[in-house]
Order: structure tokens, then sequence, then C-alpha cells
């Protein structure tokens, strides 16, 4: 006699490539572009590990592990482009997403910006302990935040050309900091080695270090704990070289002066402080570097 029956199977053709994602949306900057999307509808049923998007013309490229943007970098100003995103998951790549806006990438006034509305940091080229919350920030859903006993908190980005004058502009929110400074932002070269830092003193007075002649200059004008501040910075290298500091609209006279700062153009910038030994919690937002005066 024949045995009782099984249990009840239902064959599968098992995990596939994921689906193309939707909704690229690209932005130009100067020589790149930033780039964002939604995940495809179905993932084939294997976690999405990565994601590529490619740019046309030139197949220039970037990737991600699994977040939902990413910067094409190596573009040429002036050429109109296009970008599409494959996800890929155990199994392979799937299909190429429809393709984004077309842009073209130009080297006008905005060098680079992050209001961290990615919800990432995937804008910056490295980042050693920043992280990204929704629990503090100036606007929209998202800010970057810096909260340390010890360690350093910092990202930089690296600049896809060299300025011999340079504007940078953030958003900050102290919510505690030991006796110690707290640098806000850092000018650099190419190579990383800083130029001009600007950072608030315990006291909560705003302030420059000139890493070139190793001079720190403090205004008598404070940022206050607890509530959102708006600093400029503007660095020009040469002869002369010069500073402007700007702290919510006022322009801190004390600090916006002639001053070397050696002959090496500005290639990097920092956001956050990179110095160990040092406590404190701040939040970070809306920055942006440009090669003009930057509107609040």
């Amino acid at each position: 006699s024949p045995s009782a029956a099984s249990n009840a199977v239902t064959p599968s053709a098992g995990p596939t490539v994921p689906g193309a994602p939707t909704s690229v949306s690209a932005t130009a900057g100067n020589g790149q572009a930033s780039l964002t999307w939604s995940a495809p509808a179905s993932d084939g049923g294997s976690t999405i590990s990565a994601y590529t998007a490619t740019a046309s013309p030139g197949g220039q490229t970037c990737s991600t592990s699994g977040a939902l943007g990413c910067t094409v970098s190596g573009l040429t100003n002036g050429t109109t482009y296009t970008f599409t995103v494959i996800a890929s998951n155990a199994i392979g790549p799937g299909s190429p997403s429809a393709a984004s806006n077309a842009v073209t990438p130009t080297a006008g006034p905005t060098v680079f910006a992050d209001d961290f509305e990615l919800g990432n940091l995937s804008r910056w080229t490295s980042n050693a302990g920043l992280s990204i919350q929704s629990q503090l920030k100036y606007a929209g859903s998202w800010a970057a935040r810096a909260t340390s006993s010890g360690s350093p908190r910092f990202a930089y980005t690296q600049l896809g050309a060299t300025y011999g004058e340079l504007y940078y502009r953030q958003r900050f929110y102290v919510v505690s900091q030991g006796s110690s400074i707290l640098t806000l932002g850092t000018f650099q070269t190419t190579a990383g080695s800083p130029i001009l830092d600007f950072y608030r003193a315990s006291t909560g007075k705003i302030c420059l270090r000139n890493d070139v002649t190793a001079a720190a200059l403090c205004s008598a004008t404070k940022a206050s704990i607890g509530a959102w501040h708006r600093v400029e910075v503007r660095v020009k290298i040469g002869a002369p070289g010069s500073t402007e500091v700007w702290l919510d609209g006022l322009r801190l006279t004390s600090i916006s002066l002639s001053q070397s700062l050696g002959t090496t153009p500005i290639g990097r910038v920092q956001l956050g402080d990179s110095t160990s030994g040092r406590t404190y919690d701040a939040a970070f937002d809306d920055v942006v570097l440009a090669t003009s005066f930057i509107t609040p």
C-alpha cells in the first residue's frame, strides 16, 4: 500500500536579480553630479548589496553598498549628462533604471553642498566618526552629528579642483562642550595639510587658527550653546592673503583681516574636529562651499 502523503511543497525558481531602481534624480556640481534614487520594487528574493550609477556619455561611475545616493565625479563642465543606476544582489546585477533628468556640470559659484537629506555622508570623501541623525537638525529631516569623549569626529571632501579663494558656510548647534576648543571646519591643501581652522572656544568665542603661521585669533562675539548658528568663512591664498568671518550675518571685524596663508591653494575641506582629547556634542547642517559669498 502507498505511504501517507508527504508535506505539501511549492516549487519555485529561487532568487533572481533585483528589479531596476526608480526615480533617479541628478543635481549638477563643479565637474560632478550628485544622484539619488529609490530602491527597486523587488530585490529578487535576495538582499541588495550594491548600487552602481553610470554617466552617459563618458561612462563615469559611482557605487554604494546599499545607500540610495552617490556622487559621480570626473565629469566635464559644459557637457550634458544623464545617469542610470543598477542594483545588484548575490545573484548578480539587475537591469538599469530609466535615465535620470539631464544635467550640465558647471564651474559656477557652488563648489560643494550637503544638506544631509540623503540621510548619509556619501557626498564626503571620507568620514571618521560623524553620524547622521534626525533628532537635531536645522531644516529638513537629517543633519550630521559629532559626539565625542575624546576621539576625533570629522569628515572631509576632496575638491575636484584647487582654489585660491573659497567661502565655507555651515550651520552648527553645540549641545555641550568641555574645556577645550571645538573645531568647526578646516581649509586644507589637496594633500590634507591644514591652512586655516575656524573653531568655537570653550568661552563661546568664534576664533581662527592660521596653520601656516601657527597663530590664533579670537573675536569677542560668542556663539551660544543650545541654538543654531550660521558661520561663513572666506579664505584668500597668496599675496596678500586674507580672511573674513560672518556669524549669523554679522561680519566679525576683529578676525576679518589680511594675514599670510601661504601660497598652496585649497584642495580639501574638513567638517568637524580631527584632534583627539576633546569632549563635545554638536550638530552640523547646510554645508556649502562656493567661490563667492553664499546667500543665507
